[in-house]
């Protein structure tokens, strides 16, 4: 039997997914509403992704509060945003995919996290909806501009997410670091603090109401047996 995870308010558990990986997806671990929401994709790349996403995150929380996967409950806030109905252990969850990649960040406290690939479409164009002025001036003193616009939108997007209002919410409110060094530790936003790294071709910032510790972990389904994901944790 694998044991429960546990983590902290200064530490967070970032569990990358890499979705190319094959699944055997238990269908009936899912809830009704997802069910639906899964019917909804026509593309079947956008439904695959939607899938292993939701079973790979059932998967794990279950983990962490110690319930089965079919169990789970989720409620949601005016926004979309997923909580835990049923929380004991008062952990927070987040979660991001950008073409083959997904990330779930685990924490207690607030958390909001954003991957993004390089390779991605361009910024430039639309950067004046989503920098402010001061953001604009600073970009023009950045060696590499594509890079630092794509840092900054996954550091507002993951300060927003981490809110909880999503792009709802003003990212012009929020003056971030214009660097196209992708190496933000615990960099202070307002009340929150933002760290970042590549990940191989993707830029990925981590939002959370405290200074953290990160963790990163490769998800497979076979880490969940042989209390592999608590070796994996601990080692």
């Amino acid at each position: 039997m694998v044991q429960q995870l546990t983590t902290s308010a200064t530490e967070v558990h970032l569990w990358f997914l890499d979705l190319q990986q094959p699944l055997d997806v238990d269908m009936s671990i899912l809830s009704d509403d997802e069910i639906s929401r899964l019917n909804t994709f026509r593309v079947s790349e956008q439904k695959d992704t939607y899938l292993k996403c939701r079973y790979v995150l059932r998967q794990l929380l279950a983990l962490y509060i110690n319930k089965p996967p079919s169990s789970i409950s989720l409620s949601y806030n005016s926004f979309g945003k997923p909580d835990l109905t049923y929380n004991p252990s008062h952990i927070s969850f987040n979660i991001s995919h950008c073409k083959h990649s997904a990330v779930i960040g685990i924490t207690k406290g607030s958390i909001g996290v954003d991957i993004e690939c390089k390779t991605g479409q361009s910024l430039i164009e639309a950067s004046s909806l989503f920098l402010n002025d001061e953001e604009m001036e600073a970009l023009k003193f950045t060696p590499d501009p594509e890079r630092a616009l794509l840092h900054l939108w996954t550091q507002k997007e993951a300060i927003l997410k981490a809110e909880g209002t999503g792009f709802s919410s003003s990212p012009h409110a929020i003056t971030g670091y214009v660097t196209s060094s992708v190496q933000l530790q615990n960099a202070e936003v307002n009340h929150y603090h933002l760290n970042s790294f590549m990940r191989g071709d993707s830029i990925v910032s981590i939002c959370t109401s405290t200074s953290v510790n990160i963790k990163q972990l490769d998800f497979s389904y076979e880490l969940l047996k042989h209390n592999a994901l608590t070796s994996t944790i601990n080692g």
